[in-house]
């Protein structure tokens, strides 16, 4: 049977040495983990895709916005000259 202050010592050595496994984890292991994971997916060429999918579709619609607004206004200055024209 232990005494209790064998059973703190074993308990306090017991929390160190957990201490210092995830001291290790976290200053060594899980920054090499996130480091693999950003480095692949950032090579994966997938990754990425929707963004610029939606960024591709936003300027194709802006430039098709822009060419029917002017051919619009095309339409709508010739009617305001002949409008003018005939006063």
């Amino acid at each position: 049977m232990l005494t209790g202050a064998e059973q703190l010592e074993i308990q306090r050595i017991a929390e160190l040495e957990v201490r210092r496994y995830f001291d290790h984890y976290l200053e060594v292991v899980f920054p090499a983990q996130m480091q693999q994971m950003v480095g692949a997916h950032n090579m994966n060429e997938t990754s990425h895709g929707g963004v610029i999918l939606r960024v591709r579709r936003t300027f194709w619609l802006l430039i098709g916005a822009s060419v029917m607004g002017g051919l619009g206004a095309g339409f709508g200055v010739e009617r305001l000259v002949k409008l003018l024209v005939a006063f």
